[in-house]
């Protein structure tokens, strides 16, 4: 569990240092309201669209576009292009932790090797926004598509679904149950069935880049850890 928020936190300052503007619109109550009605009568493909607009790329209309998302069918949502996935994928990982939580998880990261475990579980937990995870699920139960995106939006699919499930059931259960969600046998865990579906997706995109998996050439690492230190290490 500390690679995993120590992972979190080293992707999003990747994705920093890369140039990406997230977070650019702040928007009120009531607006908020209308953008959720607005967005629920858009087409998928429009939709899409807006998940690579950096004007929805923010926490309230990022969450909005997310949420409508996953109120479209598995069959509209795998007929997308791989490259509106990849935006998807990349929007739900900006989505899901914002900046304003980036300096905090800086200064505990400044000395990862010491750092408490439960210090940065609960850091994380306090600022993670949630989603409709749906669309994401949609997206990578399509065995093509886990085939055939770039690794760098299967980790940000992969790492959103992380946070989802922490803030979920961070409240039900213990730190230790917590890292166990993430091993093989987790079936004495008392989760609800949208994080073991949460979890499922995840691991489909661990056996992609395990030993014998199919895309096991293609290495990703985040401050020298790599994709399966992130999640199946100990």
């Amino acid at each position: 569990m500390k690679k995993i928020v120590i992972g979190i936190f080293a992707l999003f300052l990747l994705l920093s240092f890369t140039g990406c503007d997230f977070f650019v619109t702040s928007w009120g109550s009531g607006m908020q309201r209308n953008l959720d009605s607005a967005l629920k009568k858009e087409s998928v493909e429009d939709l899409a669209k807006l998940a690579n607009n950096p004007q929805f790329q923010d926490p309230s209309s990022g969450t909005a576009v997310l949420n409508a998302l996953s109120g479209k069918s598995e069959t509209d949502i795998q007929a997308l292009s791989v490259s509106d996935q990849e935006s998807i994928m990349d929007l739900a990982l900006a989505v899901s932790i914002p900046t304003s939580l980036l300096n905090d998880l800086a200064d505990i990261a400044q000395d990862a090797d010491n750092a408490d475990p439960e210090e940065l579980f609960n850091t994380i937990l306090g600022g993670i926004n949630s989603f409709d995870t749906t669309v994401l699920q949609a997206i990578l139960s399509d065995e093509d598509v886990r085939e055939s995106a770039s690794p760098e939006s299967l980790v940000s699919a992969s790492l959103a679904l992380v946070a989802q499930v922490m803030k979920r059931e961070g409240e039900n259960l213990n730190f230790d149950d917590l890292a166990d969600l993430f091993n093989d046998d987790n079936d004495g865990v008392d989760i609800s069935p949208e994080s073991k579906a949460d979890i499922e997706a995840v691991k489909a995109v661990l056996d992609l880049f395990a030993e014998n998996g199919s895309r096991s050439d293609e290495e990703l690492s985040f401050f020298g850890m790599s994709f399966e230190d992130l999640f199946g290490g100990n």
